[in-house]
């Protein structure tokens, strides 16, 4: 046998051996077999990745990456501050594919003649690539920020005031605070763009507003 499938392997082992939970123990090992995964099908169906509704503000600013999920090349754009999550698959990451994908995911939440739009990568070859590319620039008026190039003592997080000024939210299901943090001073309301709050690490990790276009990562919660 060259590589046995799952149902060889257990027909073979039954033949020398007995034990409790025989089955259960086949399925790890064949679970966890690179070339048992090499073999599996690949997925010919989209696997839809995007939120269910889109967001009712203007799309300025993103983040996006690449991710692997059942064999599949999936490209996640993120719009930063509805949190709003948009997808499509794709064949590679070269940096001709991660372009093309960006602008059609892109281009239906930002308006052509709208403010620049400020995408935010990792420092990925494909995606670095793409500072300098004309269509970029042309289609979105974009502020290309490899997230590499920006090293940052804060980060974002997912509140906002964006609708009420004053009047802090989460975005994602826009309910109270509840819990606050903020730096001595903050939120400063010092302009009506300053909507956005972050994590500032060298103020014990506490909280501030500023403005939502400045160029920094951040922090995403894991389900």
């Amino acid at each position: 046998m060259d590589h046995p499938t799952k149902h060889q392997m257990l027909l073979l082992v039954k033949r020398k051996f007995y034990a409790l939970d025989l089955s259960q123990a086949i399925d790890r090992v064949c679970d966890s077999c690179h070339t048992c995964a090499s073999l599996q099908k690949v997925p010919t169906s989209y696997i839809e990745q995007s939120s269910d509704l889109p967001p009712e503000v203007v799309g300025v600013n993103f983040a996006a990456d690449v991710i692997k999920q059942n064999r599949q090349l999936i490209f996640v754009l993120r719009e930063t501050v509805t949190s709003f999550t948009a997808a499509c698959i794709i064949s590679n990451e070269k940096s001709q594919t991660l372009r093309d994908a960006l602008l059609r995911l892109c281009m239906e939440l930002h308006p052509l003649d709208g403010p620049h739009a400020v995408v935010r990568v990792d420092p990925a070859p494909g995606f670095i690539a793409l500072r300098e590319d004309d269509l970029l620039k042309y289609h979105l008026s974009c502020n290309y920020t490899p997230q590499g190039d920006y090293p940052s003592t804060s980060f974002w997080v997912d509140g906002s005031d964006i609708l009420v000024e004053g009047d802090w939210t989460w975005v994602r299901d826009v309910t109270p605070l509840g819990y606050t943090d903020w730096s001595t001073g903050q939120p400063s309301y010092s302009g009506a763009t300053k909507n956005c709050m972050e994590v500032v690490m060298t103020r014990n990790a506490t909280w501030s507003d500023d403005n939502c276009e400045k160029m920094q990562s951040f922090i995403c919660e894991r389900e």
